[in-house]
């Protein structure tokens, strides 16, 4: 009978266990947790994946929160990708994916990168920041400049290329003013593969936004393909309204020999693309985008 007993009672604790978990649980430790870094001044916290949602308070820029669920809000026309993240007193606490810069433990602690992988190599890629010197280009509703974020977003295009293989060259290094047809003469003196040249777009109308690619279908018919590898990868990296390529006789594209194209990255003169283009995580992912479609324009 007391063997009977024991079994039972050894019974009841293995249920009893089974239903609790394991003693150690499954929680995913804070460490595992993807976090997310706020990269704007200051970004808006909602009671729900959406616009529609109440305000329920503010977080800022270089504050980091740990991930705790994404949602894509099909309904909105902007502001798709909303995540929620642990933020205290709230239960439910979202802020648009836009705006923060989503890391994991391994992107925080990366293994050695592999140097092997250059794809570029061999290639000769000439990168023209607009505008510069006397002309700032479009200017931004707080006076941030368009000859600023393209000289910024060369430099750091032409850190990504490099360390894909490519020989990459820029018109200009400084504050300087280069006449547009000169821009062009400096790629086909150098022979150059590829030219690229980076702009901030602007408008009248402050709620213009979006990114865009032009191309001159007067030239090599294969501008319109760099233009449209250009165009895609940009949209995935920066994730803007695609406006689309458009087809631009401007000088700089017209005077170049080699494929050539012209990039808007977003709007300067609305104020929340004013913003990203003014912040180092949107600028490195807007030169993340043109160093992608540049590979996939040679790989088409």
């Amino acid at each position: 009978m007391k063997g009977l007993k024991l079994t039972i009672s050894l019974l009841v604790f293995v249920l009893l266990l089974a239903a609790s978990g394991p003693i150690m649980g499954n929680e995913v430790s804070a460490e595992e947790l993807e976090e997310a870094e706020v990269v704007v001044e200051t970004l808006n916290v909602r009671s729900g994946p959406g616009l529609s949602n109440s305000l329920i308070d503010q977080v800022h820029q270089g504050e980091t929160y740990d991930v705790l669920d994404k949602q894509t809000n099909e309904s909105e026309s902007y502001y798709q990708d909303w995540v929620k993240i642990d933020f205290s007193g709230y239960e439910e606490a979202w802020v648009s994916q836009d705006y923060v810069n989503i890391t994991t433990p391994e992107a925080i602690d990366p293994e050695p990168e592999n140097n092997s992988y250059r794809p570029l190599e061999g290639t000769r890629i000439v990168l023209d920041p607009g505008h510069g010197g006397w002309d700032p280009g479009a200017v931004g509703p707080t006076g941030l400049t368009e000859k600023e974020v393209a000289l910024d977003v060369s430099f750091k295009t032409q850190d990504k290329l490099e360390s894909l293989g490519a020989e990459v060259y820029l018109t200009r290094e400084s504050d300087i003013d280069i006449p547009l047809a000169n821009r062009a003469y400096f790629a086909n003196d150098l022979w150059a593969d590829l030219f690229i040249s980076i702009h901030a777009n602007g408008a009248i109308n402050r709620g213009a936004q979006g990114t865009e690619t032009h191309y001159s279908s007067w030239r090599n018919p294969n501008d319109y393909f760099l233009a449209e590898s250009l165009q895609d990868s940009m949209i995935d990296n920066i994730n803007r309204v695609d406006r689309g390529i458009i087809d631009s006789n401007f000088a700089v594209l017209t005077h170049a020999r080699m494929p050539a194209a012209l990039v808007e990255l977003a709007f300067i003169s609305n104020y929340e693309e004013e913003r990203l283009l003014g912040s180092d995580y949107f600028q490195e992912n807007a030169a993340q985008g043109i160093t992608e479609g540049i590979v996939d324009y040679f790989n088409y």
